[in-house]
């Protein structure tokens, strides 16, 4: 009797087992058993492995030290133990909330999990349980979750995470999770194809990156950043298909050819790939890009970006002519002093030069100047220095303008910080967009911080939204 008692006991387990690890919605990540670590598991994001930022060495580390009260300064981040409890970050204070950042703790645990049985050996339990991740909760949120790579606030999408440690699991899971993805690729690649999307092709490569098809879309994404002429974004498709890809039919004598004329187009050294396939275009083809690639000289617009275009702007990033006067020996044509600035140790202000004035914002106001002889054209200080708003103030952001199709483009504080646009000769205000003129409550609520972005008739501002 009592072997039977202890029978019925454990069938009942068995099934309240089965049915706490059924398909539930809510079903917290499984729990492996703790074992010896087996397997090295390869870093995916070598490159954050070490990351610090460097901001981290002024934050003062207790109330006694320096708490860079100087205008100008940096410092003054120190926060007590109870505005510490609103920072998402153990190394930083940050308002950025894991919410905001679109994180979520149960999914950190499904990579946990996996991780620990890829350490353990288990590789196919390590590839049930990104499936099931991906099953339960990716494929039903909103948005692509981020996942965290380093304690210093480095994260990156969360299925690219799952999908490069898939792509590095022993061939026969690889195989097998091909098997179950495959036809979904295929009918997503070709479609893509179909109908020239490069939209469709990022689709394949953002969510199907470990399926028979990852590497081709990223080859055919890497061959349209070329017909651009956007060399770098060329070499960035190919790096992530030579190194996650390594017996890819796609690794061919041209690709490796197209490599090296993206590296030489950008200022590196050509480098082999070790091409293991044969050639797909003809023998004449291939000779005649190889005369292309020995002839390629680096294209100096390729690494050019103008902040104002056509505009000569301080923060571009570009090429220009040598100074005749690098150390500023000869006297200047005309100067003029930053108001307010004699305590300053940092000028913030990045001018922009057009056809005949120089433009700048200094202490949250727009000055004009004549190119010729310096002369004040214009002054908006419908703002007013940050500091007569708010005495605790500070610092002062890179204050950039954009001046673009006779219209002035800057971050303005006056009420919150606002987008503004001037007018390029007068300095009137055109349009605001900001607290400054709210229609909605959600607008009163955007912070405008950084400066804009122009694009063909329109402008692309990012803000925070309290």
């Amino acid at each position: 009797m009592r072997q039977a008692v202890l029978a019925l006991i454990s069938t009942l387990a068995f099934f309240t087992g089965l049915l706490l690890a059924g398909d539930a919605p809510d079903a917290k990540p499984p729990t492996p058993a703790p074992a010896t670590p087996k397997v090295q598991i390869p870093e995916i994001y070598q490159e954050y492995k070490d990351y610090k930022p460097s901001f981290l060495k002024f934050i003062p580390k207790d109330k006694n030290e320096e708490y860079g009260a100087t205008m100008g300064q940096p410092g003054g981040w120190l926060k007590d133990e109870s505005e510490r409890k609103l920072s998402s970050e153990p190394s930083f204070y940050t308002l950025s909330s894991g919410t905001g950042l679109c994180m979520d703790d149960e999914m950190d645990g499904y990579i946990k999990v996996a991780k620990e049985y890829e350490s353990a050996g288990n590789s196919r339990k390590a590839l049930e349980t990104y499936l099931e991740l991906f099953e339960k909760r990716l494929n039903r949120s909103p948005y692509d979750m981020l996942y965290r790579v380093s304690e210093y606030g480095v994260f990156v999408p969360m299925r690219q995470y799952c999908l490069r440690r898939i792509l590095n699991m022993p061939a026969v899971e690889l195989d097998y999770y091909r098997k179950l993805m495959d036809a979904t690729a295929q009918e997503s690649f070709e479609q893509a194809r179909r109908q020239n999307s490069l939209t469709g092709l990022a689709e394949v490569a953002d969510t199907m990156l470990a399926t028979s098809y990852g590497d081709k879309a990223l080859l055919e994404l890497g061959n349209a950043a070329m017909d651009d002429r956007n060399f770098l974004q060329a070499s960035e498709y190919y790096s992530a298909l030579l190194t996650f890809f390594k017996d890819s039919k796609c690794r061919t004598p041209e690709l490796d050819l197209k490599v090296a004329y993206c590296k030489k187009m950008i200022g590196e050294a050509p480098t082999s790939t070790n091409p293991k396939e044969k050639s797909g275009i003809s023998q004449a083809d291939l000779d005649r890009l190889k005369v292309l690639v020995s002839g390629a000289i680096k294209d100096p617009e390729s690494t050019s970006q103008l902040a104002s275009a056509p505009n000569v702007a301080c923060d571009d990033f570009t090429r220009f002519l040598p100074l005749e006067d690098p150390i500023a020996i000869k006297d200047p044509v005309w100067k003029f002093a930053l108001p307010g600035s004699r305590k300053d140790n940092f000028v913030y202000s990045q001018p922009v030069v057009t056809e005949n004035s120089l433009i700048y914002r200094n202490k949250n106001i727009i000055y004009c100047h004549s190119l010729v002889n310096g002369q004040l054209r214009w002054v908006n200080d419908m703002g007013g220095m940050v500091r007569a708003q708010n005495w605790r103030e500070m610092m002062h952001p890179e204050e950039d303008v954009l001046v673009k199709d006779g219209m002035v483009f800057t971050p303005m504080q006056k009420v919150g910080p606002s987008l503004v646009a001037l007018d390029e000769i007068s300095g009137q205000l055109r349009w605001a967009h900001g607290p400054l003129a709210a229609s909605t409550h959600e607008e009163s609520l955007m912070r405008f911080e950084a400066a804009p972005a122009a694009g063909e008739g329109t402008i692309f501002a990012g803000y925070v939204l309290d």
